[in-house]
């Protein structure tokens, strides 16, 4: 029994505390978003809340860009470039490579096989 009332007075303690770090208020609409504004005042702000705010955003901007560079694969670089490339023989990829080591001789050559 003593135990029961000594739970009551230490609920009453807690409850004259609520009421005081409340204040008196009127009912209104307004009540709880003012009381979440508090909260949210209170609530440290940290990088972690910024990356959870943005984080769809940033994942729908990295499939849009992991989707343009799939697309950018799979089409075609163009008929010219891979007509001239199937049309070359091994010789020839040869020289176009090694053009940049020598000097301008070769660069003429492999220009006028073509």
């Amino acid at each position: 029994m003593r135990m029961l009332q000594e739970q009551e007075k230490s609920l009453d303690r807690m409850f004259a505390i609520y009421r005081e770090a409340l204040g008196e208020f009127e009912p209104s609409p307004e009540f709880l978003p003012s009381i979440w504004a508090r909260i949210e005042l209170r609530r440290p702000v940290s990088w972690l809340t910024h990356l959870v705010a943005w984080s769809p955003r940033l994942a729908f901007a990295s499939v849009a860009v992991a989707a343009l560079l799939i697309a950018s694969m799979w089409l075609p670089n163009g008929p010219l470039n891979e007509s001239a490339l199937l049309e070359s023989s091994y010789v020839d990829v040869l020289t176009l490579d090694s053009m940049d080591e020598h000097d301008g001789a070769l660069w003429q050559l492999a220009e006028n096989e073509r």
